[in-house]
């Protein structure tokens, strides 16, 4: 291999990394930014409150809309994007059925937050989320490589 195809594949592969730990940054943020106005949002006196369940509905929307963009850029036209959708979800039910059940968890995961948050302060809930996740993460598959 020649240095320059050495230094290529260096550089490919820092690039790489950057842009994943660059969108962990983001999504770091972005989760933590999420908690905590949600919460304001819950936790403030003046006039009622909105339904949660509307904004998760909206929240989901601008998602679909948003992923339909991203999808009919990299298909520079509508119709891309037609016949991307028509062969990664129309001909093939059982594929929807299971991003449909995932779809509906993650729903109920969002309206449990919203409820969370209507009783918990931020700082708590984003302490006793970590304390789940540490648990699920760490903790439950350790234990099982250790049982076998």
């Amino acid at each position: 291999m020649s240095s320059q195809g050495g230094h290529l594949i260096s550089q490919t592969l820092s690039n790489v990394f950057s842009i994943k730990y660059g969108a962990l940054a983001l999504l770091v943020l972005q989760n933590t930014f999420l908690v905590v106005f949600m919460g304001y949002s819950r936790t403030r006196s003046t006039g009622p409150l909105y339904a949660s369940s509307t904004a998760v509905a909206i929240m989901e929307v601008i998602k679909f809309i948003s992923c339909l963009m991203v999808v009919g850029y990299e298909k520079a036209s509508i119709v891309g994007l037609y016949r991307t959708l028509q062969e990664e979800f129309f001909a093939q039910p059982y594929q929807l059925l299971r991003l449909s059940v995932v779809s509906v968890v993650y729903s109920i995961q969002n309206n449990l937050l919203y409820y969370a948050l209507s009783h918990l302060d931020a700082a708590t809930f984003q302490v006793s989320l970590s304390c789940v996740l540490i648990v699920v993460f760490t903790l439950i598959p350790l234990s099982l490589s250790l049982s076998l």
